[in-house]
């Protein structure tokens, strides 16, 4: 097995300390303010396995809390697709992150990404640790949001403009039919071989994607 030697105070060499796995990305959840799409009112919270070396005790100081600014969040995480500056605050045991858009940066509405769509990794340059006196890697590795309650993530509840592609017609019609969640407040219904109607909003639907005007 690996062993890392910590500093010694004398020429002896010191006691092996055993290199635990690096901190795991186990969960992804989001607090979403109902649009289904990532933005200044929404609040991602990202849950390790373990405490880390952002720990109020490996921090230390007596802050409630660590506070990392939008630098320091870029060098440790990358988001698929971009979602601009975030700020994040860790828990006192280091656990959880919970980030939120930084107060400067403007997203234009357009460029919002819909959060099923939304998958975050890890960067070892981030250099998050478990908690002292243990030693480890840094933390590696990624996660999908997947999936946000009362969302229907294909698009129309979302108030943006909505498309699916699908070179295949039946493939699309299956996937609004059974594998598409969604809220329940409003439907689609697609009627005929080319249009339907949702809401007065027309659809058309090619071969290639269906999109709402």
């Amino acid at each position: 097995y690996l062993v890392a030697h910590s500093p010694g105070g004398s020429s002896q060499r010191s006691q092996p300390a055993v290199l635990r796995p690096a901190p795991a990305l186990v969960a992804l959840d989001v607090e979403d303010d109902g649009d289904c799409a990532f933005g200044p009112a929404d609040t991602l919270v990202l849950r390790f396995e373990e405490g880390t070396n952002r720990a109020v005790s490996a921090v230390g100081g007596g802050v409630r809390g660590y506070e990392m600014d939008a630098s320091a969040v870029s060098r440790l995480l990358r988001f698929s697709p971009e979602v601009g500056s975030l700020r994040g605050w860790w828990a006192e045991d280091g656990k959880s992150l919970r980030l939120m858009l930084d107060e400067r940066a403007a997203l234009n509405a357009s460029h919002q990404p819909f959060l099923d769509m939304l998958s975050i990794s890890v960067q070892p340059d981030g250099l998050l640790l478990v908690e002292p006196p243990a030693l480890s890697l840094p933390a590696n590795g990624s996660l999908t949001l997947g999936s946000v309650p009362r969302c229907y993530l294909d698009g129309f509840e979302q108030g943006l403009h909505w498309y699916r592609e699908s070179s295949d017609i039946e493939a699309y019609q299956l996937a609004l039919d059974e594998k598409v969640k969604y809220s329940g407040a409003h439907s689609l219904r697609l009627e005929g071989g080319s249009g339907g109607q949702y809401d007065g909003l027309s659809v058309t639907i090619s071969q290639s994607a269906a999109q709402g005007a």
